[in-house]
């Protein structure tokens, strides 16, 4: 800072005491010329020693104003130059100890003072920087040059580069810049933000992963729900393979159904709509140890992964119309018990990463469940009995309301009685927006809200369908003019947990207003042998 900046205060403090030495100068002269034109006038008048007297007296009073006026001036110059000198050991103080890397630049952008925090943050000593050019440290020197002609033109400016230290180790800074803060002077403090820059991208690609993992989590959560839309065991199977095809890149999968510790079945396989190539059908029934990919993944937790099956010992191929060249299988596992495999294939090596095989095993447990559930259902049919008793007072219910035409009050008394006795839970709501109407005392039981809290409020707005678009659904098919008896469906209880119930429907009209009325009940038990 000796060169750039004392300079200017050296030349600020001389300007006082160089103004006063000339006033004095000047005072002096005057005094001298007055002297000598008296002394002049008295020898040439002779007027008399008086007026010389007169003449050396005021020359003594001048000398002595003079002498005074010195006096104070000197004191006035030492105090100035104090305090200048003080301000300026103040101002090296802040300079040399500043964390902050400062630059002192000339107008060509050569560096002609640096701090200590400079050289450390360029890794550099100072002969290394002091009259170099400062863009050789810059990784985008064109960058820079627009830089700074934007701060000789706006006289400041601020920003983010990315600058190269000696090192070579690339260090990103934040940049204050003002121009001309003294005559071809220009100061730039620069820094450090590498660490923020960092951790501003490592939060960046978490927000990535998150995204990416929502995104995920979506896409399993709507397969996870078209697999409980319906539960015959074909759509299951379609759904599965089709919800599959979002996730993996696949060219061909199938789904394999166990009928015994070794024997299983193919119970579905799908291709990708890109591969229009033949293939040729597999066999219904495969023997799981004839295929060591087959007993591998049976055996497996988390399924096999194979990245290219002809560096795969004793690899046989699954399905005979394709060549397989990667392919992975999982288990679908339902409540610790395998039923079945679901593999996929590329005719391309490398196509499946880790990533797939974990995002299929998500599946798979949903899959698996799913599966359960559809034979469960397809079994279902001996319990239709049971469920037709259940269902007699609703039909005694929809008798009573044909006959309330002719005597409506009567009618109603009538249904009101069977409604309100009737130990299965009955329940009317508005055909157009879901509001109740009516509930009996075994609908309050069964669910845990009273009458009061029911009525007038929506289903929506109650979150009673686990799946509104299933109750949307139920509506379409009762205004085709279909008969719902036996559905299945998850409704919310007043503790906020869904129950499984069996029910069933019919499209009708109260005081005049389109309704619909719904019986529900529990799942009938069954022996647990039944489901094995």
């Amino acid at each position: 800072m000796e060169g750039s900046i004392s300079h200017h205060h050296e030349l600020s403090s001389d300007a006082g005491p160089r103004t006063v030495w000339r006033i004095a100068s000047l005072v002096i002269g005057s005094a001298a010329t007055i002297l000598a034109i008296a002394t002049f006038a008295t020898r040439r008048v002779e007027l008399g020693r008086e007026l010389l007297a007169f003449a050396i007296a005021v020359f003594a009073l001048i000398a002595a104003v003079h002498a005074r006026f010195l006096h104070l001036a000197r004191r006035q110059f030492d105090q100035t130059r104090g305090a200048l000198q003080t301000r300026e050991l103040e101002f090296q103080s802040i300079f040399e100890n500043a964390l902050d890397a400062i630059l002192i630049l000339d107008g060509r952008a050569i560096c002609r003072d640096a701090n200590p925090s400079a050289l450390k943050l360029l890794g550099v000593r100072c002969e290394q920087l002091i009259d170099h050019p400062i863009d050789i440290f810059y990784s985008d020197q064109r960058e820079f040059h627009s830089t700074w002609k934007r701060l000789l033109t706006q006289r400041q400016d601020r920003g983010q580069s990315e600058i190269v230290g000696a090192n070579g180790a690339s260090v990103f800074v934040e940049f204050t810049a003002t121009a001309d803060f003294l005559p071809d002077r220009h100061m730039m403090i620069l820094r450090d933000i590498t660490q923020r820059r960092r951790a501003e991208e490592a939060n960046g690609e978490s927000l990535a992963l998150a995204r990416s993992a929502w995104q995920e989590a979506d896409a399993l959560r709507k397969a996870t729900l078209a697999l409980t839309q319906d539960l015959h065991m074909n759509y299951v199977l379609d759904t599965l393979l089709q919800a599959l095809q979002e996730l993996v890149p696949y060219e061909s999968a199938q789904v394999l159904l166990l009928e015994t510790d070794s024997k299983v079945f193919l119970a579905r396989e799908r291709l990708s709509s890109e591969n229009d190539s033949p293939v040729t059908e597999c066999p219904k029934t495969l023997d799981a140890s004839e295929f060591p990919v087959l007993r591998q993944v049976l055996s497996a937790d988390r399924g096999v992964l194979i990245s290219d099956t002809l560096n795969e010992n004793g690899w046989q191929a699954i399905s005979e119309g394709l060549i397989i060249r990667s392919w992975l299988g999982v288990p679908l596992r339902s409540t610790d018990r395998v039923v079945g495999v679901l593999s996929v294939a590329h005719t391309s090596p490398g196509q499946f990463t880790a990533e797939h095989l974990r995002v299929t095993g998500s599946l798979a447990i949903a899959a698996a469940a799913a599966i359960q559930n559809a034979r469960l259902y397809e079994q279902a049919a001996i319990y239709g009995d049971e469920l037709e008793r259940r269902s007699s007072d609703l039909r005694r219910a929809e008798k009573a309301l044909e006959q309330s035409e002719e005597n409506r009050a009567a009618s109603e008394e009538r249904f009101q009685k069977v409604f309100r006795s009737s130990p299965i839970p009955f329940s009317v709501t508005a055909l157009s927006d879901g509001r109740f109407l009516e509930v009996n005392e075994a609908f309050e039981r069964r669910y845990g809200y009273t009458r009061r809290e029911l009525i007038g409020r929506t289903s929506t707005e109650l979150g009673f369908w686990e799946d509104p678009r299933e109750r949307t659904e139920l509506i379409d098919r009762l205004r085709r003019g279909a008969r719902i008896r036996g559905a299945v469906g998850r409704f919310k209880i007043k503790s906020g947990e869904f129950r499984t119930s069996l029910y069933s429907a019919e499209a009708i009209h109260l005081d005049g207003q389109p309704c619909l009325l719904v019986v529900s009940d529990d799942l009938p038990q069954c022996d647990p042998k039944y489901y094995n």
